[in-house]
């Protein structure tokens, strides 16, 4: 959650107003607005796609469709407000077929008492990869097979997440997404995890972001 006097909404570009002919209300006063912008393109296929498994029904099945369902951007950045005293954990995504090795940072994730990390990237890459399309465009596209990692501290590097983790039974927490949050880099184009105050965008240590 955040502090009094806070309101959160989605920003609609005019172009996407125009095209739907949706009736926004107007602004009734100073504010500071947690904007999540209205994408003009939809989720890819690639990036949302199955974790794969073995054999099939019963609670296997079932543990797989509750670990598979698509999260909501603007809830777990919600879930990652409330995490108020939980650290951040940089998070960012690469491209297997490039020859760099550069991580592209992506944003942030926060998780209950900062016990599940690994699994809170690969809980929520879908999301991470999604916003990485909105900031890297250039770098990403729907050909790329994408890799996640979060940065460690103490070994100042990037430690590479497997989706794979979430088929352990080990690793099953109940009602994981709950538990987690991720907040991406503030993007401007999109709207997407901007804070504006009365109107004007918020940048560094002024937004929630830093």
């Amino acid at each position: 959650g955040l502090s009094l006097s806070v309101t959160t909404g989605f920003v609609i570009p005019q172009a996407v107003r125009s095209a739907s002919n949706l009736d926004v209300a107007p602004d009734r006063g100073p504010t500071t607005t947690l904007a999540f912008g209205v994408s003009s393109w939809s989720s890819t296929r690639l990036f949302a796609g199955g974790f794969g498994g073995k054999g099939s029904g019963g609670s296997k099945k079932k543990k797989k469709s509750a670990l598979d369902g698509k999260l909501k951007p603007k809830q777990q950045w919600d879930r990652y407000l409330a995490l108020k005293r939980e650290p951040k954990i940089r998070v960012a995504v690469r491209c297997k077929e490039d020859e760099s090795d550069e991580w592209l940072e992506v944003g942030r994730v926060k998780t209950q008492d900062s016990q599940y990390t690994e699994l809170a990237v690969a809980r929520q890459r879908a999301i991470i990869a999604e916003h990485a399309k909105r900031l890297y465009p250039l770098q990403i596209s729907n050909k790329k097979t994408l890799e996640w990692g979060y940065y460690v501290d103490a070994d100042e590097d990037w430690k590479v997440v497997d989706k794979s983790i979430l088929d352990d039974d080990a690793n099953s927490v109940e009602s994981l997404e709950k538990l987690i949050g991720f907040e991406g880099r503030p993007d401007p184009a999109s709207g997407f995890y901007c804070v504006y105050d009365e109107g004007r965008l918020k940048l560094g240590e002024e937004s929630s972001f830093n």
